[in-house]
C-alpha cells in the first residue's frame, strides 16, 4: 500500500512542484491560485515525509533486502534527477 500511495503522490508532488519552476514570479506570488497551489504541494510533500519515516521506521523489523528492495521506488526519482541535472548544460 505505501508503495502505491507512494508512487502516486509523488507524482503529484512532481507535478506541482514543475507548475512553480515555471510560473512562481513576484508578480504571481500574490495569487489566490498560487497560495492554493503551495498549500497542496505541501500537504502532499508532508504526507511523503510521514511515510517515509514510517517506512524508515521498520527497517529493524525486516530483512536488509527487502527494505531496500521497498526503499528503492524512493531513491530512483532522486538517482534520476541528479542525473539530469549533471548531463543538462
Amino acid at each position: 500500500m505505501v508503495d502505491y500511495l507512494h508512487q502516486s503522490l509523488y507524482g503529484y508532488y512532481e507535478q506541482l512542484s514543475s507548475i512553480f519552476t515555471s510560473t512562481l514570479n513576484p508578480t504571481t506570488i500574490s495569487l489566490p491560485r498560487t497560495a492554493e497551489d503551495l498549500l497542496l504541494a505541501h500537504l502532499v510533500y508532508k504526507c511523503l515525509v510521514k511515510m517515509a519515516s514510517w517506512l524508515w521506521n521498520r527497517m529493524e523489523k525486516q530483512s536488509k533486502e527487502d527494505f531496500f528492495r521497498q526503499l528503492e521506488p524512493w531513491v530512483c526519482p532522486f538517482r534520476v534527477l541528479i542525473c539530469r541535472t549533471l548531463m543538462s548544460p
